[in-house]
């Protein structure tokens, strides 16, 4: 095992498809990237340490999605809109948070965070 790599034990609960993985404070609080492989080794998911904070949401008071100046919209992006609850979006320049997946309009969000970056795989040999 490498000086960087440490074993710890989690607690895992499944609760609705999501798996809650519980990490003891001082582990998780060093943790810059949160890199899940399963059972053979294989890379699974990874996620900037950054969305598991508390101060990850960003309040559309406080700053909107930058669009860059050849698209029509930035995203996308994880948001919480009070009517509908937490679901992938995205911003356009005529100032509408667009569901994801269908493409309605949420009218109700108040808080924003970028999403993980896609798993990516790792060759163990």
């Amino acid at each position: 095992m490498d000086a960087d790599e440490f074993i710890i034990n989690v607690i895992a609960k499944k609760n609705n498809g999501t798996i809650e993985l519980s990490v003891p404070d001082d582990i998780f609080n060093q943790a810059e990237r949160i890199l899940l492989k399963n059972e053979q080794g294989v890379f699974c998911k990874t996620f900037p340490a950054e969305v598991f904070g508390s101060d990850s949401w960003i309040s559309v008071k406080d700053e909107l999605p930058k669009i860059p100046k050849e698209d029509w919209s930035a995203g996308p992006f994880w948001v919480y809109d009070k009517e509908v609850g937490q679901r992938e979006a995205c911003y356009t320049k005529a100032g509408e948070w667009l569901d994801g997946r269908e493409y309605y309009e949420l009218k109700c969000v108040t808080h924003w965070m970028p999403l993980p970056v896609d798993p990516q795989e790792v060759n163990n040999d």
